[in-house]
């Protein structure tokens, strides 16, 4: 110990009047084991002068000794508590908010702000507790110690609002402080104060004063966690849930931010989220937050991870073929597509759209051959040309299946070697809809470039998803996995298993009214001298 300072002894809480600190104390309420006392300038400070011989202040001090000793034993720290119950006291994980104006400036502040599971009157009574404190400075209490990740120094007459995330089970929490725009990191998964380890429930929220005049106002408890559940349901979607979160008195939840992979997805009103257009046999991670009408979110809930299932393997199309007037082509190895006859694709009823016998084959069970020569026009359609294959859907005694209808096609298409596309647009692959005009889905082609095509009802505007940089392959049977909802906005596309579709905008894709339905063949705008092959094989169409 330095010659000119004397111990006082240890646990002291001492809050010094004015003038002694005018002579060197320093003012603190936490309790200190060694506590040094600049007893020079105490002594200078009330004789005026730096005068005093060494034998005078060495008989002083065992006077001061005594003094203060006698002291460290009975001294309280005087404090003003604010106590704000809560409607009920609170168990699990909460996140607590409240907003603080110090009125100080600099060290004009000794202020703790925080929770407890009682009404607070002294300073051990609060478990997570941040500060403004003498030192000018924004701290955290962890455990017996005050300090924070950052620094953040408060400034008189400004709001800061302090956000504590607590875990009550694991007498954790981590606090933000907010001021303006910025909000800093103070402590992470810090402990409650030592005396508070034990606590098993919150029910109260405490400010003391040491000295100083902050505030506190909106105190509140923003939603409460939810916890998810997730469960993998096809090759490309992963199904979640979650309870209702429960909202502070005063207040509702407006809806809840998902999170996939650390990513915000689409805020779901509800409590479950249906997440499609995802990739065969991927792992995704997911969280969900509650959000309150005034923008407020609890903390994101548990971690789950789903991996969706393995891609399925398409089962051969079985076909049978009919004649308008009902009567069996006999030979289905020799078909020629007769226009209006009714096929079955994966059990499911298509109809012949073509003029030409020579438009519609079936080389096998498994493979129809599409052939479209220049002049092949088909109805009163401006003139287009067309070989193809229409679904024959029906919902509840409706054509088409319903908006919100999770659709599925899965098929191998191939183009034969030939005359290179001329046409100005050509379309291999649709999902229609009741209301006519142009598909809200295409597959097609530009040139030899494959591409994916959508639009919206609302301005029909055709919107490029994809275009495939290199020339289409003749002769090479590419694999189409295609999923989509038009009510959620949710579309993907897998090509020979490599996703080159994954898009999600609700009110983005089609119309959330109309009714859809497949298609598939060749369906292009009118050429000269271009004929075009097309084969389909394996295909399947789901529900």
């Amino acid at each position: 110990m330095a010659a000119d300072m004397v111990a006082l002894g240890t646990g002291v809480a001492l809050r010094a009047p004015d003038p002694i600190t005018s002579c060197g104390l320093d003012r603190t309420h936490h309790s200190f084991r060694s506590f040094q006392f600049p007893h020079r300038t105490f002594l200078n400070c009330f004789s005026g002068n730096d005068s005093m011989t060494e034998s005078m202040i060495r008989s002083l001090n065992t006077i001061l000794a005594l003094f203060f000793l006698g002291l460290s034993s009975s001294w309280t720290l005087a404090a003003t508590w604010t106590n704000t119950p809560l409607l009920a006291a609170r168990s699990g994980s909460i996140v607590a908010v409240v907003d603080s104006i110090p009125t100080q400036p600099g060290s004009g502040e000794d202020v703790p702000i925080g929770l407890s599971s009682r009404t607070a009157s002294q300073w051990n009574d609060p478990a997570a507790i941040a500060r403004f404190n003498g030192a000018g400075t924004i701290d955290v209490r962890n455990d017996n110690n005050y300090s924070s990740l950052a620094s953040v120094v408060y400034s008189a007459g400004l709001r800061y609002q302090f956000r504590f995330k607590i875990d009550i089970p694991a007498q954790t929490h981590t606090s933000y402080v907010e001021q303006g725009a910025t909000r800093t990191l103070l402590a992470k998964d810090v402990s409650f104060r030592s005396e508070q380890a034990d606590q098993s429930q919150l029910s109260n929220f405490a400010k003391g004063v040491a000295y100083g005049m902050a505030t506190i106002s909106g105190v509140r408890l923003i939603p409460s966690t939810p916890t998810m559940a997730a469960s993998a349901i096809r090759s490309n979607q992963i199904n979640l849930s979650w309870n209702r979160a429960v909202a502070p008195s005063g207040y509702m939840i407006q809806s809840h931010s998902v999170q996939r992979d650390g990513i915000e997805i689409p805020k779901v009103a509800g409590t479950s989220y249906d997440n499609t257009g995802l990739v065969a046999s991927k792992t995704c991670a997911y969280r969900v937050a509650a959000i309150l009408s005034n923008g407020d979110g609890s903390a994101l809930s548990n971690g789950v991870s789903k991996t969706t299932l393995a891609a399925p393997t398409p089962t051969p199309a079985s076909m049978h073929v009919q004649s308008s007037n009902g009567a069996p082509v006999p030979d289905v190895t020799k078909f020629s597509g007769i226009d209006g006859s009714s096929i079955n694709l994966d059990n499911h009823p298509f109809e012949v759209q073509t003029v030409q016998p020579y438009s519609l084959q079936s080389p096998d069970s498994q493979t129809l051959r599409f052939e479209l020569r220049s002049g092949d026009i088909y109805g009163n359609y401006g003139g287009t040309e067309r070989v193809e294959l229409e679904q024959q859907i029906y919902v509840n005694g409706t054509f088409g299946y319903p908006a919100d209808t999770d659709l599925h096609v899965a098929y191998d298409f191939m183009l034969e070697p030939g005359n290179r596309n001329t046409s100005q647009w050509v379309v291999i692959g649709q999902w229609h809809h009741g209301d006519g005009g142009s598909p809200p889905f295409a597959v097609a082609l530009r040139g030899e470039h494959m591409q994916i095509i959508t639009r919206t009802a609302d301005t029909n505007a055709e919107v490029n998803m994809y275009t495939d940089p290199k020339p289409i392959q003749r002769g090479h049977y590419y694999s189409m996995d295609i999923w989509v909802n038009f009510a959620r906005g949710t579309l993907s596309v897998v090509r020979d298993g490599v996703p080159i579709v994954s898009f999600s905008g609700q009110g983005k894709l089609g119309t959330g009214t109309s009714r859809y339905y497949w298609k598939h063949g060749i369906y292009r705008a009118p050429t000269t001298n271009d004929t075009q092959v097309a084969r389909y094989r394996n295909f399947m169409v789901s529900p």
